[in-house]
């Protein structure tokens, strides 16, 4: 499974409950390089999350083509904001959203346990 040895951390796994749909982009040889859901939490807000791209098909723009294209799909099922969430210092990430439209809100304060 590519969450479990490209993104071990992921929230969202399949079956969870809160997902409205999964996206996925190939590289060019037809191997999924990239995955991510679209979940609806329980206050409404809609938020792409557990972006993953293969550690092999990073910075190839995967990341920015998948979540301008979930958005996008997002937009056309009537849902007016797709908000998400990035380590702050993935710095990457932040330049692949960007890229896609994505404005940065703010910096948040997170805890998490190793």
């Amino acid at each position: 499974m590519l969450f479990r040895s490209h993104a071990p951390d992921s929230s969202v796994r399949p079956g969870d409950p809160e997902v409205i749909f999964w996206g996925g982009v190939r590289n060019e040889v037809g191997e999924l390089a990239a995955l991510a859901a679209l979940v609806k939490w329980q206050s409404g807000f809609h938020l792409l999350s557990s972006v993953v791209t293969r550690a092999q098909d990073r910075g190839n723009g995967y990341a920015t083509k998948l979540s301008g294209a979930m958005a996008a799909h997002a937009h056309s099922l009537g849902i007016k904001e797709v908000g998400l969430g990035v380590r702050s210092e993935n710095f990457a990430a932040q330049r692949a959203y960007a890229k896609a439209g994505f404005k940065k809100l703010a910096d948040f304060t997170h805890y998490f346990q190793e």
